[in-house]
């Protein structure tokens, strides 16, 4: 008989080595429900009449599937059971969303449901999100984040049941899920240390709007452009 180790016993261990608070547990315990909550609605979301048309248009001037408002809904569900995020920015709502504004001590920033024009064909898509902490030595004052103030971010891909997280001091893992509906064997992400060594995806559909300085570099060295 073999056990995995499962990606809350590995964020516990985390947090016990550098001897931080349990926090951020609970905020990642809100994620994973989440994530787990909206692969429950999209895997079942024909036979219950979910995968068409809202009616609206979300922030981005996108058409917004039902699924996109569920998946929105249940993630602000759970991130308000934690008591933990000061204001949660979702690509469906055109506000900041205010949830503990007193006591909270983290921003979070989500898509609910990316690739949503995957779900009529019953393709994977992804909950994506990034987290930063509240200024715990001075007045918080709100301000958007830049990159190198994130402590972690990753994408839940639904329904193949992985996520894939990056954390700001302890590297990039991948975790799957088992029979038992736990994310499990962590597997470190090793990244190439030289540039030359990345590649890049993108969606050529939208090259036209990319800078003239872009358009005009060809494949071999596109790479150096990005990174």
């Amino acid at each position: 008989m073999q056990f995995e180790q499962t990606l809350m016993n590995f964020l516990l261990q985390h947090q016990e080595r550098h001897n931080r608070t349990y926090h951020f547990l609970v905020l990642m315990d809100a994620l994973i429900s989440a994530a787990k909550r909206i692969e429950h609605y999209y895997v079942t979301g024909a036979l219950k009449g979910r995968l068409g048309l809202a009616g609206t248009v979300n922030v981005q001037g996108e058409n917004v599937m039902r699924m996109d408002q569920i998946a929105h809904d249940i993630a602000i569900h759970y991130l308000r059971t934690t008591g933990k995020v000061i204001h949660a920015v979702s690509e469906e709502s055109d506000e900041i969303i205010p949830l503990n504004e007193n006591d909270g001590r983290y921003f979070i920033y989500f898509d609910p449901l990316d690739g949503s024009s995957n779900v009529a064909h019953g393709l994977p898509v992804g909950f994506l999100f990034a987290i930063s902490k509240r200024n715990l030595e001075g007045i918080e004052d709100c301000h958007l984040r830049s990159g190198n103030e994130f402590i972690a971010a990753g994408m839940f891909v639904i329904p193949t049941g992985m996520v894939t997280i990056a954390f700001k001091e302890a590297g990039t893992w991948r975790f799957h899920m088992d029979e038992t509906m736990n994310y499990v064997k962590p597997i470190r992400m090793i990244l190439p240390e030289e540039s030359s060594g990345w590649e890049l995806s993108f969606n050529s559909a939208n090259r036209s709007t990319y800078s003239q300085k872009i358009q005009n570099v060809d494949c071999a060295e596109r790479e150096q452009v990005f990174f």
